[in-house]
């Protein structure tokens, strides 16, 4: 839904929620708040397939800096989606759990150093998952023998209750997309079933 807003209405909406934020009070000292548009054309041709592909995704974000309690401190919200207009709606509900957060900050203690249990929510669990066994589990690392996952295919990697999937039909992310720069069509890949490592991922090559 792009081309139902102009440029200037997107940088209103971005000054408006900016000034709320300054305004709710004299703690927070500063503000930013930004939406971030990405249009995405693609097309691929070979011997046998011609495809095309033009989809959206947009960031919008709103960060405080906010003072009291002798601290000065930053806090973050966003909002995402392929539709701008749910972001433009989804952001300024985030404004007062930014603050509330920010204020929560000012009062926050440092960790003691240790070993901890820690639950985080489905954003963070994701991007750890990614970086701590996604590479890992890359084909392209079985055949040059750097990929531990390879002994482990088949057998129990997590709990039980742990399903990890890749692949951008697995959901509506900034991942998604109709087809890859192989010209292969998006799929939906399991690589965790019920704690068991079921495959790694690859590219057409691999």
């Amino acid at each position: 839904d792009l081309e139902n807003y102009s440029d200037a209405q997107i940088l209103d909406f971005c000054k408006t929620n900016c000034a709320k934020l300054l305004e709710s009070s004299e703690k927070p000292l500063n503000a930013v708040v930004s939406v971030n548009t990405r249009e995405i054309s693609k097309l691929f041709i070979s011997e046998h397939r011609e495809l095309d592909q033009h989809y959206t995704w947009i960031n919008g974000s709103m960060v405080a800096v906010y003072g009291d309690n002798g601290k000065v401190v930053q806090a973050h919200e966003s909002a995402y989606s392929h539709l701008l207009s749910r972001v433009l709606e989804d952001l300024p509900k985030l404004a007062e759990p930014l603050l509330h957060t920010a204020q929560k900050l000012t009062t926050a203690q440092p960790i003691v150093p240790g070993v901890y249990d820690v639950i985080t929510d489905a954003s963070i669990t994701g991007l750890i998952a990614h970086e701590a066994f996604g590479h890992g589990v890359e084909l392209d690392q079985f055949v040059k023998d750097r990929a531990l996952a390879k002994e482990y295919v088949g057998k129990y990697v997590a709990s039980p209750i742990c399903n990890m999937r890749d692949g951008a039909g697995a959901a509506l992310s900034a991942a998604s997309y109709f087809f890859d720069d192989d010209g292969v069509l998006a799929g939906d890949t399991q690589i965790i079933q019920d704690g068991i490592l079921v495959t790694g991922i690859s590219d057409l090559a691999s």
